[in-house]
């Protein structure tokens, strides 16, 4: 009984733990017209974002451009490509393309027309020594169409730094927690019955 109760606390500080802890939610994302040619409202994890959509120099192609962000906590946009892992680790690896933070200057990407693309966000916020009070990190699934209108398909956040997938619609990983709790409650019942 000790070998089994060893593995299953085992069990639950590595795999369920950290399930939890990640905080995956599924916001709304949402794209509005700007009322300016060419420029779409993206609003997502409490951000308005600006974005412009032109022709690209490459035939079947669009430049997605930031514009501009609403002020407030911290917001800075990234390129992004489905199944990468995004953390406060791995953050440094992304191009940012974007921030309401002086200095940032307004980056673009280049999209397939029809095809859909992927954008990361950070958000957060600093206390008065600099400390970060909190971090998020999401992605969003975007597409451009042959007219150049951006449309929003999907979006996920993750409430901590351990991050997110891009692409990856994470709330299983919360179905799995709750199944690997309720296996552990089973067995331990089991267990029991035995001795």
């Amino acid at each position: 009984m000790h070998y089994v109760m060893s593995s299953l606390v085992l069990v639950f500080t590595f795999v369920i733990s950290p399930i939890a802890v990640a905080q995956i939610v599924d916001p709304d994302i949402s794209i509005s017209a700007s009322g300016l040619p060419n420029q779409f409202g993206l609003d997502f994890a409490n951000s308005s974002t600006l974005f412009e959509v032109t022709p690209s120099s490459t035939n079947g192609f669009a430049d997605v451009t930031f514009a501009s962000t609403d002020l407030g906590v911290g917001r800075r946009w990234f390129d992004a490509e489905l199944g990468q892992s995004f953390s406060c680790a791995t953050i440094d690896n992304f191009q940012i393309i974007g921030s309401n933070e002086g200095g940032v200057p307004a980056g673009s990407v280049e999209v397939p027309l029809g095809s859909d693309f992927y954008l990361a966000i950070n958000t957060g916020d600093f206390d008065l020594n600099g400390e970060p009070l909190f971090d998020q990190l999401g992605w969003a699934q975007l597409n451009v169409d042959q007219n150049l209108n951006l449309s929003a398909v999907d979006g996920a956040l993750s409430l901590s730094c351990e991050g997110i997938i891009i692409g990856v619609p994470e709330p299983e990983l919360g179905m799995m927690a709750m199944f690997l709790f309720a296996s552990f409650i089973t067995l331990t019942r089991r267990t029991r019955r035995s001795d």
